[in-house]
């Protein structure tokens, strides 16, 4: 995910030098992109998921905050949004990513609240603030939803593996040994 941020934002670097004049823009995507490769690097280079992780996700938070303020809405800009709670969640993994997620909608909620009747020349209206909102929360259930299930699938493989383990150790032990005596059997003294 930290590399395809690398590439989306480099791409966004050459749009907005020479296609838009938004100077703003321009500078978050370089914010992006300069963070976003430095998260990467401590990813692939120092083996810290963790902090690769938490490094993106305060990357996105910021730039989607930004770009939400700076752009009110124009151009399609608010979409980049519903982009943050999969990151978030799939990253931080179900139950942090849904509290950093709950809190990056609660203010963009609270953003696109204050620009009805303003943004995009007055055309932001309730009715497209509650498609908006409505909309975000089936996002964030969603993704909640398939990452804490898998989640939850993984512990349950990791157990059933452990427990492999156990009788394979189990079984090993009953080939090797008498169950009568608990001594070491003709196989065992074969296999010496």
């Amino acid at each position: 995910m930290l590399f395809i941020t690398v590439l989306i934002s480099f791409l966004f670097i050459l749009i907005h030098l020479f296609d838009t004049p938004s100077t703003q823009l321009f500078w978050i995507s370089i914010f992006v992109f300069i963070f976003a490769l430095f998260a990467l690097y401590i990813l692939r280079e120092k083996n810290n998921y963790q902090h690769a992780a938490y490094i993106g996700n305060i990357i996105l938070f910021t730039a989607f905050l930004a770009i939400t303020l700076l752009q009110q809405g124009e151009n399609y800009t608010l979409i980049w949004t519903f982009f943050f709670a999969p990151f978030a969640i799939v990253s931080l993994g179900a139950s942090r990513g849904l509290i950093t997620s709950f809190t990056f909608i609660g203010i963009i909620l609270i953003l696109t609240y204050t620009g009805t009747g303003e943004w995009q020349n007055g055309a932001w209206d309730r009715q497209s603030y509650l498609r908006f909102s409505i909309a975000h929360m089936i996002m964030l259930y969603i993704i909640f939803t398939i990452q804490n299930s898998n989640e939850k699938a993984n512990i349950k493989i990791e157990e059933m593996r452990r427990h492999e383990k156990q009788q394979l150790k189990l079984f090993e032990q009953l080939s090797i040994t008498d169950p009568m005596t608990s001594l070491y059997n003709r196989r065992f003294l074969k296999e010496i």
